[in-house]
């Protein structure tokens, strides 16, 4: 796994071009994947289609015909590993089918020391940053140290936090998490401009430029937007920017990887030696 990488680890969008099963074999899953229907409500949607992180909601007396497709962090894992599609082509079709894109995520993961949770949780509560939102939180638990700018309802919300505390996989080393949320209009526009041709550490350096600094204060100058950025920070948007490609985040081995490789790769193999050389 790279020392740094940037990943999608949030998708939700809303269809009425597709049925239920429909969306699920357009976002090209493959036919053995085991989905499990749940009949709960969720914000009107009687039922889902549930695999691994992801759901498929529909059934909403109010909205007659439209799909909910709610992707978590599992559940982008979940696409990574069980679709033929690439997030390339899945941001495709959302665009083309015109469906409404809700929540994007994406997330950069540093392991290489470019961000200290410690010092960004003080930074923030002193209010040593510029940024479009007033709204913040700085949060200390048992799962560590987080920083949340914006609110959860806002188009832009950034938050950061250690990944390793929250896992409890410290002994594996540093491993900081900055996430970048977006909703409605911003998550539409940052597909559209992917699909364009910009890459998707390009992007996610534009949007932190443009809505979030952190800065050193000055006694000589009263606007903060014209404090100095710290250097940290410089180098860290700097080195998000030099990412051109994301990486697909590496799952642990089981069974289930064990069969898709056996069954998809080498039955036909399996099969002739055992045609020639029996089932012992």
């Amino acid at each position: 796994m790279r020392d740094e990488i940037i990943l999608f680890d949030w998708l939700s969008f809303t269809t009425t071009e597709y049925t239920p099963y429909g969306i699920i074999s357009a976002m090209g899953f493959v036919d053995d994947v085991d989905w499990c229907l749940v009949e709960k409500n969720a914000r009107g949607y009687r039922k889902r289609e549930h695999f691994n992180g992801v759901n498929v909601h529909y059934d909403n007396p109010q909205d007659v015909g439209r799909v909910w497709v709610e992707m978590s962090g599992q559940g982008c894992r979940a696409f990574d590993e069980f679709s033929e599609l690439d997030w390339i082509e899945l941001f495709r079709l959302i665009i083309k089918m015109k469906c409404n894109a809700t929540r994007l995520d994406i997330a950069l993961d540093d392991k290489v020391g470019l961000l200290d949770i410690n010092h960004i949780f003080r930074e923030t509560d002193k209010g040593n940053y510029v940024s479009s939102t007033t709204a913040f939180m700085c949060i200390s638990s048992h799962t560590g140290k987080s920083v949340q700018i914006g609110s959860n309802e806002s188009e832009i919300m950034f938050r950061i936090y250690d990944k390793a505390r929250q896992l409890e996989r410290e002994d594996e080393g540093h491993w900081i998490r900055f996430e970048l949320q977006l909703r409605r209009e911003r998550a539409r526009a940052f597909i559209i401009n992917l699909l364009e041709g910009n890459s998707v550490g390009e992007l996610f350096h534009g949007v932190l430029n443009h809505y979030i600094r952190y800065v050193h204060p000055s006694k000589t100058e009263s606007n903060p937007s014209r404090w100095l950025s710290q250097k940290w920070w410089l180098k860290f948007i700097n080195s998000a920017k030099k990412i051109k490609l994301w990486t697909k985040c590496e799952t642990d081995y089981n069974l289930t990887r064990a069969e898709k490789h056996v069954y998809r790769q080498s039955g036909n193999a399996i099969w002739t030696l055992m045609q020639i050389k029996g089932q012992e």
